[in-house]
């Protein structure tokens, strides 16, 4: 968190400088190289979840925090706007300093959250700032995540990464190519677009929570089992936005995949179910590792699968998100299966306390 806020205060600074060399805004990102960035907060923040919550409400938790983050995504883009034209020639400044200073706060109040593990140990000989190039922790980290375990939990742990990574990978291609669908198919400006945009991720908020809330909370049903269950409807609503003759088809789509958004909080909770507490960390760092890496092939994927169908078939990159998904809902589906061929997991009746 403190190095996004050193981030957005650099920004802040180079903003106002007159002519300036794009190549130094490369200097704000050091210090979020360094601190490990967003794979860093979103593994620790789920962790940490884990580590505090009962089973029974971790998936609900974590449902939660997607459904915060969805949503500073949606008062994000609302308020950059205004302050950006109120602040006239201090646009940037201002609403960079906005970002710091919200990134800050939040630094302050994670200073003050206790511990929930105390290490003693890393497994490294490391310490101090050198532990951040410390190649034992990488090996320590793969390893843990290979290692065989009981009640088929490895094999768990690595389908359930894969449908993660796919997952993400739908995700990022869609939004690099869904505008250029809407303008050349139905003629959308970028204003238009973002209404959709903004829409669609108050439903995906909305559903996030009375998803989690109703079918994790109130019915109980197996996070797997709902997992499978949510890629289902997101293969419906792809299909639906790929093979839409009329725009007004896509908020249908939207409706359809209203509990989309709780697929990454229930595979993490799957997860969490299927190791110790002490390797919780460790796998979340494996698992947010490969949502970090799989955009790089996601853009260039379907910015190819658009080009080459554009004149042919426009909407040709939902298909391939919907046949995507519909793999993740066969990967859940195995772990349905794994976790009924095995007895209860001892780490599924954990009682951590609040």
């Amino acid at each position: 968190m403190f190095g996004y806020g050193l981030l957005y205060v650099i920004y802040a600074f180079l903003s106002v400088v007159p002519d300036l060399n794009p190549i130094y805004f490369l200097v704000a990102s050091i210090p979020v190289a360094l601190s490990g960035g967003l794979i860093t907060i979103i593994s620790g923040i789920y962790a940490y979840i884990s580590d505090t919550t009962t089973v029974e409400k971790r998936a609900f938790r974590m449902g939660l925090l997607d459904a915060s983050l969805f949503g500073g995504l949606v008062v994000g883009a609302y308020l950059s706007a205004p302050l950006f034209f109120i602040a006239g020639q201090y646009g940037y400044l201002t609403v960079f300093a906005t970002s710091a200073t919200f990134y800050l706060l939040g630094y302050l109040c994670v200073i003050f959250i206790p511990e929930s593990v105390h290490v003693s140990h890393v497994g490294s000989s490391s310490r101090g700032l050198c532990s951040l190039f410390d190649k034992q922790l990488v090996i320590r980290m793969i390893t843990t995540c290979c290692k065989r375990r009981e009640h088929y939990g490895r094999a768990i742990i690595f389908l359930v990464i894969i449908a993660v990574s796919t997952c993400v990978i739908t995700m990022e291609g869609d939004s690099a190519v869904s505008f250029l669908y809407t303008r050349d198919k139905f003629g959308w400006d970028i204003r238009t677009f973002t209404q959709f945009g903004s829409l669609s991720t108050l439903i995906s908020v909305f559903g996030t929570v009375a998803g989690m809330y109703i079918f994790s909370v109130w019915l109980r049903i197996p996070d797997s089992m709902f997992a499978s269950c949510v890629f289902l409807t997101k293969c419906g609503q792809t299909l639906i936005c790929g093979l839409a003759p009329k725009d007004w088809y896509l908020y249908v789509g939207c409706a359809v995949g209203i509990l989309g958004g709780v697929s990454g909080s229930l595979c993490r909770s799957i997860i969490s179910k299927t190791v110790p507490l002490e390797d919780i960390g460790t796998v979340f760092a494996l698992t947010s590792v490969v949502e970090a890496l799989t955009p790089i092939a996601a853009s260039p994927l379907y910015t190819f699968v658009y080009n080459a169908t554009l004149l042919t078939f426009s909407g040709a990159f939902y298909i391939l998100s919907s046949a995507i998904n519909f793999l993740d809902v066969i990967l859940l589906s195995c772990v349905v299966v794994l976790q009924r061929a095995s007895p209860v997991h001892p780490y599924s009746r954990i009682q951590v306390p609040e």
